[in-house]
């Protein structure tokens, strides 16, 4: 599923920017890892503290607590 939603209908590729929701889940922890490692810049939502650490620890670059913070306006401050 993570697969087929980032590179067969997304056409992610090196060096684009993603967005994850529910990054801590299970098809979001798998997206995680396969966009980092395709060398995407990963934005990662979650709704805790250690799931945070989770994604940070899988290769999102940018772990954003949706609870605490509007991801919108995070992905802003942070891509300019």
């Amino acid at each position: 599923t993570a697969h087929n939603c980032l590179f067969e209908w997304g056409g992610l590729e090196s060096g684009e920017r993603v967005l994850i929701h529910a990054a801590a889940g299970g098809v979001g922890s798998a997206a995680v890892q396969l966009a980092s490692r395709a060398g995407a810049e990963v934005f990662g939502t979650a709704s805790s503290d250690k799931k945070l650490a989770h994604i940070d620890e899988l290769g999102c670059d940018h772990p954003i607590n949706y609870v605490e913070n509007d991801f919108a306006e995070e992905i802003t401050a942070l891509t300019d």
